[in-house]
């Protein structure tokens, strides 16, 4: 049996040994076949030009036909263009980030100052893919910002995936959001073994 990865990412300005993060990792690694790698990105004075990249080569080492991208917040970000740019066979993209060209002008001022010039440069040329090379599931909790809830739902119907709202919680990976995420995670991990061994009886017919 192949190993399935899940690749964590965490939010911005957050980091791999946040309990909320080995607890993720620690639930997904009972799943059975399953690794989970936790990746920091380089937040500090650096942008989704080399956010992006960074994520990507470590993908590429961990066999992207056989991994799972998890992402929150602006880590989750970081995971909508990864699904962009490999093949992967799974996305769980929790509390987006809706900084986008698009949405830009919409991001108030004071989120916008938080961020920095850079980063907000960055994101201003930075539109919302065209194209995902997987499904994607959109999560979100439904005391969570208005704008990034809007922008999940209306990119969920974009790309064919689906949108789960994860009650009474706001921005932060509360108990209640690992389990609905690793539950999901189960469910589409049983439903690839189930297609995997119809392939293989078709296939010794």
């Amino acid at each position: 049996m192949s190993i399935n990865t899940i690749l964590i990412i965490p939010g911005f300005g957050e980091q791999a040994s946040d309990h909320e993060y080995r607890e993720l990792k620690k639930r997904c690694e009972r799943l059975p076949g399953t690794r989970a790698v936790l990746h920091t990105p380089r937040w500090d004075h650096r942008t989704a030009e080399s956010w992006i990249p960074d994520a990507a080569t470590l993908a590429r080492r961990l066999d992207p036909k056989n991994l799972h991208i998890v992402g929150f917040s602006l880590g989750a970000y970081v995971a909508l263009f990864l699904s962009e740019l490999l093949p992967v066979s799974g996305a769980s993209l929790c509390s987006l980030s809706p900084f986008f060209s698009e949405t830009m002008p919409e991001i108030p001022t004071g989120t916008k100052t938080f961020l920095g010039k850079r980063r907000v440069s960055d994101f201003s040329k930075r539109g919302t893919p065209k194209h995902l090379k997987v499904e994607p599931t959109f999560y979100f909790g439904d005391q969570d910002w208005a704008m990034g809830l809007k922008t999940a739902r209306a990119l969920a119907r974009r790309y064919g995936g689906r949108f789960v709202e994860i009650p009474k919680t706001g921005h932060e990976l509360t108990q209640t959001y690992i389990d609905a995420l690793v539950q999901n995670i189960a469910a589409a991990q049983k439903k690839s073994r189930s297609r995997g061994a119809s392939r293989d009886q078709d296939a010794a017919r």
